[in-house]
């Protein structure tokens, strides 16, 4: 546990302890000394004070903050390294030196994987980030002859000691010559049970003013069906660029809460926000476009991320006799949960997980 510390939601309420001192202590020091150390009038000045102090602090919503680090947290960069153009070169590795950058001080481990055909684990998942760039360009390259994404995944996937809290963030320029269409069904798989796919386009082709989207953050928490919720897409501009287009896609198509937003850029890195809803469950392709306005380009950049939605609507009410009719017909009113009921004395009790489930 670190960052420990005490806050206050509505800190003015504190003004509070003057007058609540003044009408405890002041009467307390007007009686004669003879009374007022007795062991009752001690104890009950006391209480008194340690009621107001924590009644003061209730009303000023007190609590405490603390951050505990989660060493199981892993993430590994697979990095395409087919494409031996100059250019592509270039943005791919200062991609990958400002992901692993922004790392240093998020304790978790981190790893490297390039592939083209075949692939290689240029460095193994570490906490030690400081020096994993140079060992990064340091490494041997792999088969650069094709480019095999399927089967890069498939590697990475099983480099992670704790696959539900890993992150693969698959950088490419999207150029694939073998297993194309086993790729989109692999990552389907890998975020199926936990890990998380993320997707950086680095084109082959770009202007020197370039503009690329180097991160999307999903919310942790649980999200329902055709609930409200925000993404934070990251965008780094080598340049300050006016009229800049950004689209959000889920599974190809354009989204209905916030499709578009049009923004200027600043020079280095900010953080756009988007409000998106998914109305159906299963496996969504959340796909951001970015369009530089002034100039046209049609070859834009792209990120991908990918979530599984599941929906908890299975209600399993196990009953001795017939009491739950008034609590079944009062969710089946909101034609939301798929209800179950057992009646023990017929049935008997659930007594494994499969019989619960």
């Amino acid at each position: 546990m670190s960052n420990f510390r005490i806050v206050f939601a509505q800190p003015w309420f504190l003004l509070l302890l003057i007058p609540a001192l003044a009408l405890t202590l002041i009467p307390y020091f007007r009686l004669s000394r003879r009374h007022r150390r007795t062991r009752n009038r001690i104890t009950s000045i006391v209480l008194h004070l340690i009621v107001m102090f924590l009644a003061t602090f209730t009303l000023a919503g007190m609590h405490f903050e603390y951050q505990i680090p989660n060493d199981e947290n892993e993430i590994i960069l697979l990095v395409d390294v087919s494409d031996s153009e100059e250019q592509a070169q270039i943005a791919r590795d200062e991609f990958v030196e400002l992901v692993l950058n922004d790392s240093k001080f998020d304790n978790y481990k981190v790893g490297v994987v390039t592939f083209g055909f075949d692939q290689r684990y240029a460095v193994p998942l570490t906490y030690e980030v400081e020096g994993i760039y140079d060992k990064y360009i340091d490494a041997d390259l792999p088969d650069i002859s094709a480019t095999n994404v399927a089967d890069a995944l498939t590697y990475t996937a099983s480099l992670f000691g704790n696959p539900q809290t890993g992150k693969i963030v698959l950088i490419t320029d999207g150029k694939e010559t073998d297993n194309e269409d086993k790729t989109y069904n692999l990552i389907r798989s890998v975020v199926a049970q936990g890990t998380k796919v993320d997707v950086a386009y680095v084109p082959s082709e770009f202007s020197e003013d370039w503009v690329q989207l180097t991160n999307v953050e999903l919310p942790e928490t649980h999200i329902n069906a055709g609930e409200d919720f925000p993404i934070k897409l990251v965008v780094q501009s080598k340049e300050e660029v006016k009229g800049v287009k950004i689209e959000l896609f889920d599974n190809g198509v354009l989204s209905k809460t916030m499709p578009v937003q049009n923004i200027d850029l600043i020079k280095g890195t900010q953080t756009v926000l988007f409000t998106h809803n998914m109305q159906d469950q299963g496996f969504h392709e959340i796909l951001f476009k970015i369009t530089l306005a002034e100039d046209g380009l049609e070859q834009n950049n792209e990120y991908r991320t990918y979530m599984n939605l599941e929906m908890f609507n299975k209600i399993l009410i196990i009953e001795r006799a017939d009491e739950s009719q008034a609590l079944v017909a009062m969710l089946n009113n909101e034609k939301q949960y798929d209800i179950t009921v057992q009646n023990i004395k017929a049935e008997g009790i659930p007594e494994t997980v499969d019989d619960l489930r």
